[in-house]
């Protein structure tokens, strides 16, 4: 194991969540590096402090300017088509909407299966596969705006098994960033989009929520997703975000940690 594998497998190994084997080889290398030894150490303290940070609670003029926030972008923003199809047919309970889906996947699955000694009917069992998609798309959608939270991670969850998320599942993924009241939520949002961070309108608006997140974790989450890119812009919004001076010391410590990593 070199030295750039065993920085990878440090968050892992103080999370008690790195398996036997890289566990042991990471072990046996820190006890031949120094500089590793000397970063395992305070990354560390690091973790432990971390693990301190109080859940947060958002007072009443927090919730109240949140509200007019985002009442106003519900008026600024026109309903998409999807969103029409929603309102109109797609049932509002999670477990009839999973019904529903298995449903059409069952008679897409048959449908295929009827159609392959066909050749002319493949074009047909194409469409069917691409419905079959859309609807895991209405679900995942669906699932994200719940009024419940637990609901609410089913949809990021959702959202994350597709392949090639819509732009409206993309848009929602984001908006559940920025605007989501609960922090594990948000969490799992982030996570979820870090596969897409490379695409520049993904990277951009994360960039841009950075610096204004209320949440120690999700700022932490959020500069790791952006780490990742090798662009100008999330370079420069992890470097503001190590600048500010009201914003919490752990997540300063940490971004100047990924830009020191980065030089």
């Amino acid at each position: 194991m070199n030295c750039e594998q065993a920085s990878e497998y440090l968050p892992e190994y103080w999370d008690s969540a790195l398996d036997e084997i890289p566990r042991r080889e990471l072990e046996a290398h820190l006890q031949t590096c120094a500089a590793c030894r000397e970063e395992a150490a305070r990354l560390k303290a690091f973790w432990f402090r971390l693990g301190a940070i109080p859940d947060e609670a958002p007072d009443a003029a927090s919730r109240g300017r949140f509200d007019a926030m985002l009442a106003d972008y519900r008026r600024a923003v026109r309903p998409s088509r999807v969103d029409r199809i929603l309102e109109n047919w797609w049932p509002r309970r999670p477990a009839v909407q999973v019904a529903c889906a298995m449903g059409m996947l069952a008679i897409g699955l048959l449908a295929g299966h009827a159609l392959t000694v066909d050749v002319q009917g493949r074009g047909e069992v194409a469409r069917l596969r691409d419905e079959i998609a859309s609807t895991r798309q209405l679900v995942a959608l669906s699932l994200l705006r719940e009024s419940s939270a637990s609901e609410r991670l089913k949809g990021v969850d959702w959202s994350d098994r597709l392949p090639h998320p819509e732009p409206q599942v993309v848009n929602a993924l984001l908006e559940t960033v920025n605007y989501d009241d609960t922090v594990d939520v948000r969490l799992a949002a982030v996570d979820a989009l870090r596969r897409l961070s490379s695409e520049a309108d993904v990277q951009s608006r994360m960039a841009s929520a950075l610096p204004v997140q209320d949440s120690p974790l999700v700022q932490i989450a959020l500069i790791d997703a952006l780490s990742d890119s090798r662009s100008g812009q999330a370079r420069d919004a992890i470097r503001r975000v190590a600048e500010l001076r009201n914003v919490d010391p752990l997540v300063r410590e940490h971004a100047r940690s990924v830009m020191e990593r980065k030089q």
